[in-house]
């Protein structure tokens, strides 16, 4: 149990770290946990830079509908309500 706590801290600073959602200042009362948790491992590498995606605009179009493909609520099967019987109780409660 303790190594799986181990663990989840361990993600759980380095997480914050990288993304820098808690202050130096506020980790300080877990510094000592810190050290002696972490002191076995390294941090992650940090990410490489991902490439930006590409503008719509700079996107080809979309191919067009083909007309056959084109559908109505008429086409779709009708949906009935199934008949499920009351249940009821042998000991006569409804």
């Amino acid at each position: 149990m303790e190594a799986h706590v181990n663990t989840c801290y361990k993600h759980f600073y380095y997480f914050v770290k990288e993304f820098d959602l808690v202050s130096s200042k506020e980790l300080e009362p877990l510094q000592e946990m810190t050290a002696r948790i972490c002191r076995d491992s390294q941090p992650p590498p940090p990410q490489r830079q991902m490439q930006p995606r590409p503008a719509a605009s700079d996107r080809p179009p979309l191919p067009p509908v083909h007309p056959s493909a084109q559908f109505s609520p008429a086409d779709l099967p009708l949906c009935e309500p199934s008949t499920i019987p009351l249940a009821t109780s042998s000991r006569g409660l409804r």
